[in-house]
Order: C-alpha cells, then structure tokens, then sequence
C-alpha cells in the first residue's frame, strides 16, 4: 500500500510510504481497506514482492509455531499427569469399596447360595404336570424356594396373574409382606372348619347391617335434636310465646337430647360387637391382606401419579403432576403443579379405561389440527383425493374436481369438428388421445373451489393453508368413539383425548384410578352392557332422563323460595334438591353426547319422517300393483307414455348449439319437468326427428351454464336415468315480446357419429292403446 502524506502545506510536497498489509495493522490497528471514512488517509494499492518482507513474514511465522508447539506439549505433559494421578485414586477407591461390600452382602451370598441349592432340589418337583396344572388354577402346594412373586400368583389363577400384577403395581416387596402376615397367622391360630368359617362370615354381615342401622338412627336423632334447639332458640329470641310453651319446648329438647345419647350408646355397642365379630373371622381366615388389596383395586381401580383439570363439554384432560401430599396441602405449605409433557403415557395407553369422578371414560386417540390436500396433478381426468391415508382418523375424504386452468384436461389438439377444445376437456376426453382414449372418456364437473365453512356447533376452524390452496378445505376430524362430537381443541403432551366429553362443571386437579381388566369370561358380559348403554335409545333416555331431574331441581328451587330460610320446609328442599342434582349428575355421566338440558324433538321427528316415507312407499306400491295389472290385462305401459299422460306439462323450447356460437331453435314441445332426463330426450326425439335427422340425428347431449357462477355442466347419457329434467331446463326471456319461455340446449356428441332416429307409430294407434287401457282399468 502507497500512503502520500503532506509533508509541507506552504509549497504542496508530498511524501510517499509503503506499507504491507500486516506492518500497517500492527502499526495503525487496522487494516488499510477497513479504515473508517472519517479522515481517511490517502492509500494506494500497489503490487510489491521484496523478499526482505518475505524473510521477516517467515521469520515470524516460525517463531510463532515453536511457541505454539511448546506450549501444547506442557498442556499435554499436565492433562497426562491429572489423568495418572485420576487412575490411581479410583483404584484405591475400587478396591476398598469392593472389600467393603463383599463384608456386608456376605450374608446375602450365603442366603443365595442356599436358595440356589433350594432351587436345584425342588426342580423336579416344578417340571411335573400336576403341579404345573395346580398352578394355572392357584392351588399349588407352596415351596420352601418359591420367590414372593411366585408366592403371591399362587393365590389365583393364571389367567389373573396379569390383573393381579397391575392391582400390585410392581411393588412386590408390599404384596410379600402381606402375605408373610397372613401365613404368620395361620400359623398361631387354631384350626377352624368350613362350617366355623361360614358363621363367621354371616355374624360379620349381620352385625355390619346393625351397625349400619344404628348409624342412620343416630344421624336422624341428631337432626331432631338441631331441630328441636333450632326451634326453641327463634322462639326466645322473638319472644312472642309464652313461658308454658317455651318449657314445652325446653323438655323437647331434653327429650330428643337423651333419645340422641340412648341411640349413641347403642351405636357404640354396635360397633364393638362388629369389631369383635371381624376379628373372630380374621382368627379363623387371616387377615388375607393381599386378597383384600386385589379385590378393593378391582372395584375402585389403581391410583395414578398424577391429576387432572377437565373443562364441561371438553374431551381433553390437562395433566399435572404434584410434589408431596396434594390432599395435605394448606396456605401455609404451598405446592405449585409441574408438568411432564407424554409422562402419563408410562401408565395409560390408547384404549385404557380410567376412572374419574365415578364416571369411566377410555382413553381415545389424540384429535389433529388439519388434513393437508395433496395438489392436483396435471393431466389427471378423475378427482384427486387427500395426501395419505385418513381413514383411520375417521376423516370422510371428498374428491376435488379437476380444473381446467391447471391443466387437468391435457394438452392441446385436434378434436371433433363442432366441439371445442374446452367442451371435449369437460367431457373427460384428452385432445392428444386416439380413438382408443376417446372410448373410456368420463365426465368430470368443473366447481368453482371455495373454502367450507365451519360449523358454528363443532367450533372447528381451517388453516390458512387449506384456504390459500384454492381446494376443497378438510373437513374437521371427528372422534372414532363418538361421531356426533365434532370438538377441535389445542392438544399438546400434556393432555388426555377422552372417548366422550366432561358432561359435570369443570374439575380441577382431580385424581384418576386405571380401572382394571376384566377377567376373560367377564369381558363379554362387560362389553354387551357397554354397548347397550351406547346406543341410540338407551342414549336419548339417559338425556331425557337427566333433563327431567334437571327440570325437577328448578322446579324445587322455585318452590323453596317461598320458604324461610329457617324453617323446617325449606331444609328438606335444599336435601331433596340435592339428592335430585346428584342423580342428574350420575346420569349425565352415562351420557356420551353433549345435553343441552332442553327437550328437544328429534324423535318425534325421526318418528313423523318414518311414518312418511312408509306412507311414500305404501303410494308406491300402490302404483306398482297398478302396473302389474296394466301388465296382466294387455300391453304394458311404457315410461313415455306415463308422462305423456302427464297434466303438469309445460311449454319446453328445444335448441341446438352446433359451436362457434352458432345456434338454432328445433321448436317447442310439451314436457313435465319432474320427468328424468331420458325421458326429455325421447320428446326430443319425437318431436324433432326430420330436424334432427338432417344434422346429428340422435347423438347429442344436454348441456347448461349455472348463471350465478357461470359453470359449465354437460349430461352424459348414463347418467340421464337418474338426472331430473329441470336440472338442465333454464329461463329465457324475449327482449321485444318480454316473454319468458324454458329452454333446453344440447350439443353434438363428439363420441358418437351420426345415428338416424328412426319414425314411430302413429299418434291415433296411440290412443286408441290409451283408450283400451283405461277401459281395462
């Protein structure tokens, strides 16, 4: 670089200084092409080679790679001595943890060894068929190496070893010791018969039903008593009774206090003669602690590690997770709820059943966002369907029309003479194909794509994707459990996808119990019930059911505001009232769909549209009888002739459209539109046939334009049987005569060539065969 710097401002001389590169950094601090541009010097690049720059850049650049070299071999020397020095202390640490753990499981290793040899002895006696057979029924004899798994399956079955294992929950070493107690006892205890056994068993439910008895009495006397003192302390206060009736009511009170310590005393006794009878049946059972922990998680279900927060009318259940006792918890220990996104997949898996609130739900799949739309491929003459196959999500695809604009109906050529390339895409025919192509041609429609609307009851929304894309958006994922609840919710880790929506008030942090499988022969039975509850009956009388209790509870409501608060009348409201929301809430449990608490209709309507349609089939079996005598008496009526006897036939005028807008009127006919489009071309045919038989005789085809959206729709003949004719008949008004006429167009057949039509009976044999008809009839 050739620096000029002003050495002398007086006569403009001007000194040059050469620089390298790295020289002026190492002297300015910067590089000469990255000089600020606030008084930048004035700097020329110029090409230099001197080789005593050369030898002092080599100079440097050795010496630098020696001081490098040197100082990564003293950080090698350091790491290699931290690393000797590493080794030799987990050795030590090695072998004196290892002397000391031998010391300590010496007795373990004995204890092993002598259950090994435990192991080897009784081998023979595990490999044979009878005990094998005793243990898949649970009565196999208990041996001296049996490990306390093995210990506790022999209590049942095989075919409870599974279910047994979830009410365990893995923790043998609990289920073990229970088992060890109950042997303990059995041990200690005298030996008792069946028939000492089953009177045990039947004074435990006889003195457990006293017991129960003498509770609700209790309850009943203490509600006297409250009543009795609530009475006599309004009746001081008032002040309006007298001294006579306030001592009637103090000896009441009296009165209902000692029956209330009378029946106390007798629920006391109650209670210890049932605590006496229980452990007169422990002495002569055990205490059968492991039977009792299976048989309480099969009627309740396994507790889970976690809690839930549903919504009303929500199949999501948000999970969290609780540090420490969450029942225990007060104001003056607070504990926050973490979440742990996909961690209740260790403990539930799709189709599980849980517990919540009494009601039992399945765990169903998790609902998506949106269904993409594959594009559409050129040169495609059918409808494309959506990327991937949705079918297990429960999603109905719907064909997507192909679009002119997009090139679906191929390339440009020569075509028919009449027809344009446009109208032979509509017709599914490509302009490049034989004759070969032109035989399997199909009919695509051309729509205009337009985004469906969501539903305002599913609450379901589309992407913006879907809508940019200019197809057919996807329709909302409905549940494969339940297809009437259509709900699209924000689904993360964190939540559980429920079979059927929360029908009670919302929940939070409330627990969940696995419900446990149930045994082979149950499962029918089970699922029989299940699928009953589901139906479609059993389903609308549980929704009119909880409707009336809900009908019922407003109506108490309102009754027991005419009450005081105070009185007796309205404390038995506010009860009723709530033993008639719970039994609302029990139903509404059973219920899978959203209820609205409103009657509604919908049988009375499904009823009235039966007895319709039956009344529709019944007109039509009517006709059909009819035909059959037509039939039997002569010549059988054709379907021309039924609409020929038509008297709802209107003025029709026929037109032609030959291409090149180049059109002709045929002429008018008489015709009832409600007739199929079949029978549209046989008036055609008749009426036009020396017309018709000049140009295209009986090739052509039905065609209209939708005036709205300007869509193009042409009617092949297989599909005419099933085609009304007013669907392709349109209103044309005279612009001088301001007459409005229906018009129908047809076009050539470019399929088809020209087919003569060919002549047909004369009109008065026609109704002479009519008269003779109707005579019949």
């Amino acid at each position: 670089w050739n620096e000029t710097v002003e050495a002398s401002a007086l006569n403009g001389y001007r000194q040059h200084k050469l620089w390298c590169a790295r020289c002026y950094k190492e002297e300015k601090g910067v590089l000469p092409q990255d000089v600020p541009p606030q008084n930048p010097p004035v700097l020329t690049r110029m090409a230099f080679y001197g080789q005593g720059v050369k030898l002092h850049r080599e100079k440097l650049d050795k010496e630098k790679r020696a001081a490098d070299v040197a100082s990564a071999f003293e950080a090698r020397k350091k790491e290699l001595k931290r690393l000797r020095e590493d080794k030799a202390v987990r050795f030590i640490q090695r072998v004196y943890r290892g002397h000391r753990k031998r010391l300590a499981i010496a007795d373990f290793l004995a204890e092993r060894l002598e259950f090994m040899r435990l192991r080897r002895e009784e081998a023979a006696e595990r490999s044979k068929v009878v005990y094998k057979l005793s243990s898949m029924l649970g009565v196999a004899k208990a041996l001296k190496s049996d490990t306390p798994l093995e210990r506790v399956m022999k209590l049942y079955p095989s075919y409870m070893h599974h279910i047994l294992g979830i009410s365990v929950n893995n923790d043998w070493a609990y289920a073990c010791k229970l088992l060890a107690e109950h042997e303990e006892r059995l041990k200690n205890a005298p030996k008792t018969n069946i028939f000492q056994r089953s009177l045990a068993h039947l004074s435990v439910s006889r003195r457990k039903r006293r017991f129960e008895q003498t509770e609700k009495n209790l309850a009943d006397a203490a509600a006297v008593y409250d009543s009795a003192a609530q009475i006599y302390e309004n009746a001081q206060a008032s002040g309006a009774m007298t001294p006579s009736k306030l001592e009637s009511l103090k000896s009441s009170i009296a009165l209902s206090e000692a029956r209330y310590h009378k029946v106390n005393e007798k629920k006391l006794a109650a209670e210890a003669s049932l605590q006496e009878a229980q452990t007169r049946l422990e002495d002569c059972i055990g205490p059968r602690g492991i039977q009792r922990l299976v048989t309480q998680r099969r009627r309740e279900g396994v507790l889970l590690p976690f809690r839930i927060t549903l919504k009303r009318h929500s199949r999501l259940a948000l999970v969290t997770y609780w540090d420490g006792d969450y029942d225990n918890t007060g104001e003056d220990q607070p504990v926050l709820p973490t979440r742990s996104p996909g961690k209740w997949k260790e403990h539930l898996t799709l189709l599980d059943f849980i517990r919540i609130e009494g009601g039992v739900f399945r765990v169903a799949q998790a609902m998506g966002s949106a269904v993409k739309k594959k594009a559409i491929r050129p040169q495609s003459g059918a409808s494309v369907s959506s990327e991937g196959d949705d079918s297990a999500l429960g999603v109905s695809q719907k064909s997507v029309g192909a679009d002119d604009s997009e090139g679906s109906g191929g390339a440009s050529g020569g075509g028919a003479s009449g027809v344009s390339r446009k109208r032979r895409r509509k017709l599914g025919k490509s302009t490049k194909g034989n004759g070969d192509n032109d035989s399997e041609a199909t009919s695509v429609k051309k729509k205009v794509s337009r985004p469906t609307s969501a539903s305002s009851d599913s609450g379901s929304d589309y992407s913006d994707k879907d809508r940019s894309a200019g197809g057919t958006a996807a329709k909302p994922m409905m549940d494969r459990f339940n297809l009437e609840v259509e709900v699209r919710e924000e689904t993360t880790e964190d939540h559980i996808t429920l079979d059927h929506p929360w029908m009670l008030a919302d929940a939070y942090n409330v627990p969940v119990y696995k419900v446990l499988p149930r045994v082979f022969y149950y499962k029918p039975l089970f699922y029989a019930r299940r699928l009953a509850t589901q139906s479609y009956p059993a389903q609308k009388m549980i929704a009119v059911t909880a409707i009336t209790l809900h009908k019922y509870a407003a109506l108490l409501t309102w009754l027991q505001a005419n009450f005081e608060e105070d009185s007796d009348t309205y404390a038995s409201f506010t009860k009723r009232i709530q033993r008639t929301r719970e039994g609302r809430d029990k139903w509404l449990q059973l219920s899978r769909t959203i209820v609205q608490m409103q009657y509604d209709f919908t049988l009375r309507r499904q009823a009235s549209n039966l007895l319709l349609r039956l009344f529709g089939a019944s007109i039509a079996f009517v006709k059909l009888i009819r035909g059959l005598m037509k039939t039997a008496g002569g010549t059988a009526e054709s379907p021309f002739e039924y609409w020929q006897r038509s008297l709802e036939k209107v003025d029709v005028m026929c037109i032609i459209d030959k291409g090149n807008d180049h059109t002709t009127v045929l002429g008018e006919f008489k015709l009832d539109l409600k007739a199929p489009a079949e029978i549209m071309r046989e008036f055609i045919r008749r009426s036009f046939r020396v017309e018709l038989n000049t140009t295209i005789g009986d090739s052509f085809l039905f065609f209209k334009v939708d005036p709205d959206t300007a869509v193009e729709e042409i009617l092949l003949r297989e599909n005419e049987f099933k085609t009304y004719s007013h669907s392709f008949c349109f209103e044309k008004t005279d612009a001088k005569t301001m007459v409005t006429t229906m018009c129908i167009l047809i076009i050539p057949d470019p399929n088809r060539g020209r087919v003569v039509i060919p002549e047909f009976a004369a009109e008065g044999e026609d109704e002479i065969a009519n008269a003779e008809m109707e005579e019949l009839l």
